[in-house]
């Protein structure tokens, strides 16, 4: 007889650790902002699907052409270098404006949209002299 009653303190302790475990999980989904586990559960198969057929795709790409690409991983260095050179791009190419010139622009030509009455008007402004 203790045997059994042994055994069911085991079943009824895994029962609650059961119920505590399904509490969690549904708790975490929730945070996620998901409604139910079942919720979660039907937007993970379907990502898993799209993952599947995206991989499938891209080896049929890689056997067509016989490139194997693979994702280079970029350090936090070179990621920042990366960024830095595109600022000082995009600022190299963009028409300087001489503060003690009055704001002349010394751009040959120079657009720009003005606001009025709720159209948008371009104008070209040359370089005068």
């Amino acid at each position: 007889m203790s045997c059994r009653y042994a055994l069911e303190s085991k079943i009824t302790t895994k029962e609650e650790e059961i119920r505590t475990l399904k509490a969690r999980l549904s708790n975490i989904v929730r945070q996620h902002e998901f409604a139910t586990v079942q919720d979660f559960y039907t937007t993970f198969y379907t990502a898993q699907r799209a993952f599947d057929a995206y991989q499938k795709e891209r080896s049929k790409w890689e056997e067509a052409y016989g490139e194997i690409v693979t994702p280079k991983f970029e350090t936090i260095h070179d990621k920042i270098k990366r960024y830095q050179e595109k600022s000082d791009n995009q600022n190299a190419n963009r028409p300087y404006q001489s503060k003690d010139k009055g704001g002349e622009i010394i751009a040959p030509q120079f657009h720009c949209l003005i606001f009025s009455k709720m159209k948008f008007r371009t104008l070209i402004i040359k370089e005068s002299h």
